[in-house]
């Protein structure tokens, strides 16, 4: 019997703002129909249009989506409203059944913190595995402040006793460690492995990891960084820990893109009273990135000489200019014959250069690549 969990092994998270969706309506279509994006809904007026538009235009894979905690979003338009567990999340559950309504590759997920009411979070997800097929779990987790990680997984608990075992096939756990800078402890005793622990109890078989190392700062003016992407080493490892126990876990990549949620800076941005951000860029590599930062405010110009610095790299040359959507922008800006655009578009370009180059990685085994041993020299 179809099971497309399957099927998934790339969870690229993306805040549901304009620019973001935009980057996954341009990948092209053969990688579209390999990945499976996690929207992470934004609940203001103008982030539900975006949404709306997204959903009637996408053709690709399934679309996992659950609204977004993060402080940014968590106080603004109908997050008071998501987040209200009265009659088990009833509004919660009628949002999503509209964006189905609007795109039936929508896939609910239930999120929830830790004072959460328990029977609330396990009704809604009953009902979500019930009328949609397939129920994401998430759980959230700090590395480094543990404190709530025995609610939270009481919770997960009492869902998942609640759940047929029939029915255990089709639920799917993700493990989202949001923003890191370090590679995170993967010991039995981490938070990591003991949400892994608690989901292969319940003789889970799809376990996504989902990560972010792209730091919540920038490049000074007029500089360049080169900075490490942890997130596919951690997350080979724990795939290879996780096969140790059971080889016929399906352990799904997942990062964010090329974003960190945590603070995006253009959400702090308000043009009634600050000047034009700074002209800034990033590319992505197997392991990492490079950032650019140059000229003052509002001077969208220099983006043509950080175009042609990241056309002139040794790694855009190896991937080419036809590599996908964003890189045949970066080339046309570097030739002049587009315009040079403004921060928010060249968000958009990173964002699907970066998913294009981790679908191919990927697919080309990555984590394989990274586990291998080096050969030693002569």
């Amino acid at each position: 019997m179809y099971n497309l969990l399957n099927n998934i092994k790339y969870l690229p998270a993306i805040r549901t703002s304009r620019f973001e969706l935009a980057a996954l309506t341009e990948l092209d279509k053969n990688v579209k129909d390999q990945i499976s994006p996690f929207l992470l809904l934004r609940s203001n007026s103008d982030s539900i249009k975006d949404i709306e538009r997204f959903l009637n235009d996408w053709e690709g894979g399934a679309l996992w989506i659950d609204n977004s905690r993060y402080t940014l979003d968590s106080v603004s338009g109908i997050a008071p409203l998501l987040n209200n567990s009265e009659n088990h999340y009833h509004f919660k559950y009628e949002f999503f059944q509209k964006l189905f309504n609007l795109n039936n590759r929508i896939k609910p997920i239930v999120g929830f913190g830790a004072l959460d009411n328990v029977r609330s979070v396990t009704q809604f997800g009953l009902k979500v595995l019930n009328d949609f097929g397939y129920l994401g779990i998430r759980l959230e987790v700090d590395s480094i402040d543990s404190s709530n990680l025995d609610k939270k997984l009481n919770i997960f608990s009492s869902l998942m006793n609640a759940i047929p075992d029939e029915f255990i096939n089709k639920i799917f756990i993700i493990i989202d460690t949001c923003s890191i800078d370090s590679l995170p402890n993967l010991g039995p005793d981490g938070v990591i492995m003991k949400c892994a622990s608690a989901a292969i109890k319940y003789n889970v078989k799809h376990i996504s990891t989902l990560s972010t190392s792209w730091p919540n700062d920038r490049p000074g003016k007029n500089e360049e960084l080169t900075i490490p992407n942890i997130d596919p080493i951690w997350q080979a490892y724990f795939s290879q820990l996780i096969h140790k126990i059971d080889p016929n876990i399906n352990c799904i990549y997942g990062d964010y893109a090329s974003t960190n949620p945590m603070k995006d800076l253009s959400d702090d941005y308000d043009p009634a009273v600050m000047s034009l951000p700074i002209p800034f860029a990033g590319y992505a590599y197997d392991l990492g990135w490079f950032q650019y930062r140059y000229g003052n405010s509002g001077e969208w110009d220099k983006f043509i000489g950080i175009a042609n610095k990241i056309v002139e790299s040794s790694k855009f040359q190896s991937h080419g200019a036809d590599f996908c959507w964003g890189n045949r922008r970066i080339y046309a800006i570097s030739q002049q014959t587009e315009e040079p655009k403004t921060n928010s578009v060249w968000n958009k370009i990173r964002i699907n250069q970066h998913i294009t180059l981790m679908h191919e990685l990927l697919n080309n085994g990555l984590f394989e690549n990274i586990l291998r041993p080096k050969e030693e020299e002569d």
